[in-house]
């Protein structure tokens, strides 16, 4: 009764105090580092941060609510990422010396800025050094992970840096399989698989 009393009352404090800190024109971001678990539920052996964390709910909450929009206005019309990574690169000197804070900040253990970095550095070139980089600040932040989810992502996509992975996607299936299908759920698969710019002219 204790464990799923705790349950239920960690997922309702999350949640109302998500919508406290909304209320109070907070940021998705702002309320993911504000918000925390009273002590007693933080250390109940079936609330540790397994499978998700209150950060990553408040945000669901906030999602849920109000939707993409975090409220502050910059980041209701961005520039173009490649825009961006081009005034960042600007800000730090160019290219050669913001790949050299980058260095640095690896040096330093700031791998979350590391791995931040790096998304303007790939933004602008090609470059093996900078995702051997990328690779590195990946490992670090998974091997940091006591969440299984967080370290996987993290660590999984270190490994595709370092291999693509195949993408064979499903068999194809069979007229036996496709006449089991009902033709509403075919015409929604031909719908979500529709390129526009391939097909605008035509009627068919």
């Amino acid at each position: 009764y204790k464990e799923l009393t705790d349950y239920r009352d960690a997922i309702q404090f999350v949640h109302d105090q998500t919508i406290r800190m909304m209320n109070q024109k907070m940021t998705p971001n702002e309320i993911a580092t504000k918000i925390n678990l009273p002590t007693h539920l933080q250390n109940s052996p079936f609330l540790q941060e397994f499978y998700g964390t209150p950060a990553w709910s408040a945000r669901n909450v906030f999602s849920g609510y109000l939707g993409w929009f975090d409220g502050n206005p910059s980041t209701l019309n961005p520039i173009a990422p490649y825009e961006e990574a081009e005034k960042i690169s600007h800000l730090a000197g160019g290219y050669e010396n913001l790949l050299k804070i980058t260095e640095n900040s690896y040096e330093e253990k700031d791998y979350q800025w590391t791995l931040q970095l790096t998304d303007y550095l790939m933004e602008l070139r090609d470059n093996k050094q900078v995702v051997d980089l990328r690779i590195l600040a990946l490992n670090k932040l998974g091997e940091l992970q006591s969440n299984p989810n967080a370290r996987y992502f993290y660590l999984s996509s270190a490994q595709d840096l370092i291999k693509i992975p195949e993408t064979d996607l499903l068999t194809q299936p069979t007229p036996e399989i496709l006449k089991q299908y009902p033709i509403d759920i075919l015409f929604d698969i031909l719908k979500v698989n529709l390129i526009p710019e391939k097909s605008l002219a035509k009627e068919i």
